[in-house]
């Protein structure tokens, strides 16, 4: 496979330079249809859980996100329970 810069080297169809943001809304049951990185606005606790993980809901917690900080991750969806930072934005 040829090296591609546009995309990320983990093969999560997650692009390496983002060109796309969206508002954010954790939730517990419903992800989205592909791996995105989370930008956080203001600090605190974001639990997610990884693309590689979808379909058995394992999740993971990143303590004490710094706002302004982009939490380097391949998500299929923030989970509410357990997520307090806060303005989060979907990067992708």
């Amino acid at each position: 496979m040829a090296f591609d810069p546009t995309r990320s080297p983990l093969g999560h169809n997650v692009p390496a330079f983002p060109s796309n943001a969206d508002a954010l809304t954790p939730n517990d049951t419903v992800g989205v249809d592909s791996a995105f990185h989370v930008y956080v606005g203001g600090g605190g606790d974001v639990t997610i859980v990884p693309a590689d993980k979808a379909n058995d809901g394992d999740t993971r917690t990143f303590k004490n996100v710094p706002a302004g900080a982009i939490v380097p991750c391949m998500a299929r969806w923030v989970v509410a329970t357990g997520t307090t930072a806060t303005d989060l934005l979907k990067v992708y």
